[in-house]
């Protein structure tokens, strides 16, 4: 048990010894990239659900989406 301890410790090492702090140009992309796949994310969630609404209900799409919003409002007072 010790031995796996010390091995963790010594790979963790190793590892930090290696990784370097992001510089701010670095940082700026990653932010970027991460704010484009959840906007993507987003768009596709939010388009399926419309899409659902529209084909569960048999609905034109903004009445799908009142009914919706009507539902809730009812089920939460």
């Amino acid at each position: 048990m010790i031995s796996r301890i010390k091995e963790f410790i010594a790979q963790s090492r190793r590892v930090l010894s290696v990784t370097k702090k992001p510089d701010a140009e670095e940082y700026k992309q990653i932010t970027k990239v991460s704010l484009i796949g959840i906007a993507i994310l987003g768009v596709v969630g939010y388009t399926l659900f419309i899409l659902s609404e529209e084909a569960l209900l048999g609905l034109p799409l903004t009445v799908g989406i009142a009914t919706a919003v009507i539902a809730y409002l009812l089920t939460t007072v």
